[in-house]
């Protein structure tokens, strides 16, 4: 309780922590830190706190339980946070936890009055299991409850509990509450105690008068029960017979008079006055009185019996002798009643056993209600709890599930395909771009990704990732997939606590980073021919303007080596390097604008003197800039060249550009300008001359007009495709001027919003193989040129791609034998196996092919050998049609048959019926 910021909840769960490590155990601990404040718990649960606060945590604790965030603070981990349950309680009114081990209470009691102290201790002695430890602030104390804990540590202020468990003290909680009723008892008892000598000695006192003063007599109660023996009246009983002692009087009076003292009980109680008889008993005559005896309330529960002479208030007359036959009818009835008494008794005797063990029964009812009402007190606290754990649970599942979210919304955010793992490599999930490279479909969550097939070519994504689990590093490669795309794949292992129990694989497309460095570096390269061509030196820089390298005749030129320059400063003021090399007279320009060039990211070129090898000073221009990526710069370059050189130079560029345009001129029958937006074409002189239309811009369907419909076709596919590679180039067939037509490769380059593109003749054997591609691409008979190795599809035409149902790239990624369901892998290598060994041209089957959405069809194969056996063709034909008119012909065939059957009945029949009269 009062958990305040959480530093006394963490310190208990890192104590924990450190006593199971130290005993290599692994102990199932919960700690519940509650408080009455909300605004507390939220601050204690955040476990968040500042490098003052942990002033006192040692540099071991903090690296074993704590982490560093954003913000320079500390956080708890979640090892030891796991253990905790931050929960809202009133210690005073909310019922307690049960079986803890330690309740840990500091400087809380000290604010509580004396009473509220005593109910916080009594609950916690409740709440502790047998033997439990209570620890307080050093200013507490268990006070008038110093019975219930024992103290551990007097200066630490650490109890144990003893004495009764929670069940006993639930039961003295029971007497407590009745406590007034135990109070007066307890009064009374004290009372009859102190005046039981006082008493004892009255009675001696009493018996003693009787003895000297009354008559010799007998005290009966209403049940004629004997209670009391007055002087001599023991004489006037009979000695007790063998067997159950009774105190009847009727049974214990002396047989002769019996009669007569029935009879005075009986009417004495009736009438509630004396009545006297006389009796004989042997030789001797007595007078037998009985006197009613009056209790508090009036009534007569008492009867005296006086033997010897009657008293003054007997009844009047002398005593009253019974005859003979009352007598008799005095015995008769007694033995009646006595037979009733002994039924009576008897009946008394069951129902006093039932009693007991109702009684008994009763008393086990209360000490069940008694375990019931604490089970239940003990249920209580167990939902209380229960409830307490099921809010945070609530809460923790609101927070992983807006984390999820987040994840997810990150994840779809930054495009990155992304795969999740298990320590099994089971797929638990991923993202959509993940199935560019990983040919996962929904539902694909919990299957082995070795049963998955992927685009990265000779990779083993499984083993890859197995590496990357047992070593416990990220790893990450750059793989090449099947549609050339290049991909960064990154393998991060997952930690359950310290062991694997899963990875996360990322798969980042990189074509443009990777074509953006090669282009980099092919500029880099012209940028050394174009130097090295024009007689430059040059000198490479870093984007912070060190000196990473230079041209390998640097030193020829200058007489300075590039490795002695190397990590040297741009500026001349604190590292001149190379800058040595300039005449005094212009260095100072050269720096200035060196500096300004670098601070302004610009280009520059100036004048300037350098010193030659063998002494002297050589002109020469120097000129330089950023090498950029975008914006971007990646370095910087400088080169010098001889001005001596410069009119030559200019030659040479006029004499190059002349060979350029003779080369163009050669190599391209005609080029245009092809504007897709605004739909129009921009034709030059030798292409208009070429194929009759007029040069100059034009609607590019004049132009398409002039293709084949195939090539038309081809010609878009790579007009679209040029977007993503810069560049197209389709073989087309396209009409002449004079009609004829002719076999051209129509090719280009992307240039801002224009496509600029030229064509080429080709040669009778590229002519022949552009027309063979463009048969294939028209004819109606599926074809698919297959890897004997792997048996899969390269490539196929529209016709076999339309009969499928697949798009290229899919059909692309499947085995040949995917889709024949009557052979499977081992089947159709061995069917294969004769053309690969040369023994067969060709091999014909007949069988069914499996369509994308699940339909079949008929299919004719013939399977030849290409390329010397490299690539297998498969020729299809559809027998669907085939097959449908061949059965329509047999049903023909049967309808003809059937007719004939019955004319030929119908003729005999006729014949018959014409015979018959002839023969009458």
């Amino acid at each position: 309780p009062a958990v305040g910021t959480g530093q006394e909840a963490y310190s208990v769960a890192m104590l924990l922590r450190e006593a199971a490590d130290a005993l290599g155990r692994e102990p199932r601990v919960q700690i519940f830190a509650t408080d009455i404040s909300p605004a507390a718990l939220d601050r204690a649960a955040a476990g968040v706190y500042s490098e003052t606060e942990m002033a006192g945590v040692s540099p071991a604790r903090r690296a074993a339980f704590f982490e560093r965030n954003d913000e320079g603070d500390w956080r708890v981990g979640p090892e030891i946070r796991n253990w905790i349950v931050f929960a809202q309680h009133n210690m005073l009114r909310d019922p307690p936890f049960i079986n803890t081990n330690l309740i840990s209470c500091r400087n809380a009691l000290i604010y509580f009055e004396p009473s509220a102290q005593n109910k916080a201790l009594s609950l916690f002695h409740f709440s502790l299991s047998s033997g439990g430890f209570l620890l307080l602030g050093p200013s507490e104390s268990v006070g008038e409850d110093g019975g219930r804990f024992a103290a551990i540590d007097a200066r630490w202020r650490l109890f144990r509990k003893r004495g009764a468990d929670r069940r006993d003290a639930g039961a003295m909680g029971e007497l407590i509450a009745s406590g007034r009723w135990a109070a007066d008892g307890l009064a009374r008892r004290r009372a009859a105690a102190s005046a039981g000598p006082t008493r004892g000695a009255n009675a001696a006192a009493l018996q003693a008068v009787l003895e000297l003063f009354a008559p010799a007599g007998l005290l009966i109660g209403r049940d004629r029960e004997l209670l009391h023996v007055v002087g001599e009246g023991q004489r006037h009983l009979a000695p007790p017979q063998p067997g159950p002692f009774t105190r009847d009087v009727l049974k214990l009076i002396r047989p002769g008079l019996r009669a007569a003292l029935s009879t005075a009980i009986e009417r004495t109680l009736r009438t509630g006055a004396a009545a006297a008889y006389a009796a004989g008993e042997g030789a001797e005559t007595l007078t037998l009185s009985a006197h009613p005896v009056h209790g508090l309330d009036g009534a007569t529960d008492r009867v005296f019996i006086a033997f010897g002479a009657a008293p003054a208030e007997a009844t009047p007359g002398a005593a009253q002798p019974l005859d003979k036959a009352a007598e008799q009818r005095i015995a008769w009835l007694e033995e009646a009643l006595r037979a009733e008494r002994e039924n009576l008794q008897a009946m008394l005797e069951q129902l006093e056993t039932a009693n007991e063990e109702l009684q008994s029964t009763n008393e086990e009812l209360m000490t069940a209600n008694e375990e019931l009402q604490s089970t239940n007190e003990e249920l209580h606290s167990v939902n209380e709890e229960l409830y307490t754990v099921n809010a945070e649970y609530e809460r923790k599942n609101d927070e992983l599930t807006q984390l999820t979210k987040d994840v997810s919304g990150l994840l779809q955010a930054t495009g990155v395909g992304v795969v999740f793992v298990d320590r099994a490599l089971n797929v638990r999930r991923f993202t959509a771009t993940a199935t560019r490279v990983v040919n996962l479909i929904q539902g694909d969550e919990g299957r082995h990704l070795s049963h998955i097939t992927h685009q990265l070519v000779g990779f083993d994504l499984c083993g890859w990732l197995e590496s990357a689990m047992e070593r416990g590093a990220m790893q990450e490669e750059e793989r090449c997939a099947a549609d050339g795309a290049v991909w960064m794949v990154r393998a991060a292992p997952v930690r359950d606590g310290r062991a694997v129990s899963g990875a996360v694989v990322s798969l980042i497309e990189v074509s443009r980073l990777v074509a953006a460095e090669a282009d980099a570096r092919a500029r880099s390269a012209e940028l050394r021919h174009l130097l090295d061509w024009v007689g430059a030196v040059s000198l490479q820089f870093s984007s912070d303007g060190r000196l990473v390298g230079g041209s390998g005749d640097w030193r020829a030129f200058t007489g300075q080596d590039v490795a002695d320059l190397r990590g040297s400063g741009l500026r001349g003021a604190e590292d001149r390097g190379w800058l040595e090399i300039v005449h005094p007279d212009d260095a100072g320009a050269v720096a200035a604008e060196w500096a300004a060039a670098h601070a302004g990211g610009r280009a520059f070129q100036l004048s300037a003197r350098l010193r030659r090898p063998e002494g002297g000073w050589r002109p020469v221009t120097l000129a330089g800039g950023p090498e950029h990526d975008g914006a971007r710069p990646l370095g910087w370059f400088v080169y010098a060249r001889d001005a001596a050189d410069a009119a030559q130079a200019r030659h040479d560029a006029d004499l190059s550009d002349q060979r350029a345009a003779a080369l163009a001129e050669m190599a391209f029958a005609g080029c245009y300008t092809l504007d897709p937006a605004a739909g129009e074409i921009d034709i030059d002189a030798r292409l208009a001359a070429l194929t009759g239309l007029a040069a100059g811009a034009q609607p590019a369907a004049a132009y398409e007009a002039r293709l084949s419909p195939a090539s038309r076709r081809a010609r878009a596919a790579a007009l679209a495709a040029c977007a993503h590679a810069g560049r197209w180039s389709a073989d087309v067939s396209l009409t002449l001027a004079s009609g004829a037509a002719a076999q051209f490769r129509d090719e280009g380059v992307v240039k801002g919003a224009a496509l600029i593109g030229a064509l080429t003749p080709l040669d009778g054997r590229a002519a022949d193989a552009a027309l063979a591609e463009e048969i294939l691409r028209s004819s109606p008979v599926e074809v698919a040129v297959l890897d004997p190795a792997t048996l899969r599809i390269l490539r196929a035409n529209p016709a076999a791609l339309n009969n499928l149902g697949y798009a290229e790239r899919d059909l692309t990624r499947l085995a040949y034998p995917d889709l024949l369901p009557e052979y499977d892998a081992a089947a159709f290598a061995a069917l294969i196996a004769p053309l690969l060994s040369g023994e067969r041209a060709e091999v014909r089957i007949e069988t069914f092919a499996l369509r994308r959405d699940g339909a079949t069809y008929d299919l004719s194969l013939s399977l030849r050998p290409m390329a010397g056996g490299a690539r297998i063709a498969a020729v299809g034909r559809d027998l669907t049609e085939r097959r449908g008119v061949e059965e329509a012909l047999r049903r023909r065939t049967e309808a003809l048959a059937r007719s004939n059957r019955d004319l030929e009945q119908f003729a005999f029949l006729a014949g018959h019926d014409l015979i018959a009269p002839l023969g009458r």
